[in-house]
């Protein structure tokens, strides 16, 4: 196999097996045992040891939002966008099936008379 070329960079997250080896490349490559556990490890699935690749930017995560933040923030701003089309769309005359429709639909809405 050959090696990776160095002037491509490659980015994982931190694991067991990069934290031990970290800074010493030359003695990994000199140590036919360590690089024998590796691929056993890595054959059997072992999290500890694969690499899980990263983008460039992972550098940029600075906070982990919880997700219902984040959730609450996306469906807030589609509300407002839903809002604004609607406001710029034209009733369809009242005769089209398109009417009946949205009448249709608004009656059955959340909150609406009847429902």
């Amino acid at each position: 196999m050959a090696p990776w070329p160095e002037r491509y960079t490659a980015r994982t997250l931190s694991n067991v097996f990069l934290d031990r080896w970290r800074g010493r490349d030359a003695e990994l490559g000199d140590n036919e045992a360590a690089k024998a556990d590796y691929r056993a490890a890595a054959a059997r699935g072992d999290r500890s040891v694969i690499p899980v690749w990263a983008g460039e930017a992972i550098d940029l995560i600075t906070d982990l939002t919880p997700a219902v933040d984040v959730v609450t923030r996306i469906a807030g701003e589609a509300e407002e966008a839903l809002l604004h089309v609607g406001a710029n769309l034209r009733e369809p005359p009242d005769s089209s099936p398109t009417a009946a429709t949205i009448r249709h639909a608004r009656s059955k809405a959340p909150g609406a008379m009847g429902s």
